[in-house]
């Protein structure tokens, strides 16, 4: 995870993280819960798990947001999506490999790594060399893994509140909340939940399905919104602070905390409290 840190007061540290990232805390931090942030909106969102037509939603969802994947086998007859689920469960425990599923029909499961809009994706590439490398005895079985689509139909560009229509113009966001499969297998939704209340209450938010999980943030910031100041030194050496503009300031007022999964977290660190997860400028990914 790439991350950039300046030295200042709480509300005004600058995090610039890779989104699509599963990591955000530095170091060795331990979290807890000291409060739900969001209990009506998870309450919405758990009435939607009861939904008998979720599977298809949620297959509808995957369609629109993952068009690409890494394909690592293909089981068909009796017990296929056992079989697909053994080979998951090894490969997870055995040789650690993340974002694992599975996508069962009538008579075939299939096991994917990863989850891509493009199938040019640097970290695309960087996985799927990690995979033609896993061996079994001595026996390399995903040599031949490769990229493919998945899903079906155009990825869905025009949703107001979809972070992804401003990749690539070099903005920022100021990042209130996460939701991710700890949360449950509608995380996505509940993430697009949260930033459709949070504009009827009139704030401009947006949500980001990145690989692992879906950020929740609000506003639009430039470059402007990074106020650098130097200080000279005793030792005549400068040093540069940089934090955030009056306006990201004023909404970090009021969106102080980055909660996960609806949950305000207090971290530890050292065996000492150092405060909760604050909210924080991240970068629109590309």
């Amino acid at each position: 995870m790439q991350q950039i840190m300046f030295n200042q007061h709480r509300q005004s540290v600058l995090m610039l993280l890779v989104v699509a990232m599963p990591t955000m805390i530095v170091g060795c931090v331990e979290t807890r819960v000291v409060n739900d942030g969001w209990k009506q909106l998870r309450a919405l969102s758990d009435n939607q798990n009861r939904d008998p037509d979720r599977r298809d939603r949620e297959d509808s969802m995957f369609a629109r947001y993952a068009r690409w994947a890494i394909l690592l086998d293909t089981f068909d007859g009796p017990g296929h999506e056992q079989h697909a689920r053994q080979l998951l469960e090894q490969l997870a425990t055995q040789h650690h490999m993340p974002d694992l599923w599975i996508r069962s029909e009538m008579t075939w499961s299939q096991l994917y790594r990863g989850r891509y809009r493009r199938a040019d994706q640097d970290q695309a590439a960087r996985d799927l060399r990690q995979t033609h490398l896993i061996s079994f005895a001595g026996d390399r079985r995903f040599r031949a893994a490769a990229i493919v689509p998945v899903g079906a139909g155009p990825m869905r560009l025009d949703d107001p509140l979809d972070l992804y229509q401003f990749a690539g113009d070099d903005l920022m966001t100021l990042q209130i909340g996460y939701y991710d499969e700890q949360y449950g297998k509608d995380f996505r939704e509940a993430a697009e939940l949260a930033a459709k209340e949070l504009r009827e209450q009139g704030d401009q938010a947006f949500y980001y399905h990145g690989p692992n999980r879906s950020l929740l943030t609000v506003g639009l910031f430039g470059q402007e919104d990074l106020v650098q100041h130097t200080t000279p030194g005793q030792d005549g050496r400068i040093f540069v602070q940089t934090q955030y503009s009056q306006r990201v300031v004023e909404l970090q007022k009021k969106y102080p905390h980055n909660l996960g999964n609806g949950l305000t977290l207090m971290q530890k660190q050292g065996g000492r409290d150092i405060g909760t997860q604050p909210s924080s400028l991240v970068r629109v990914p590309d």
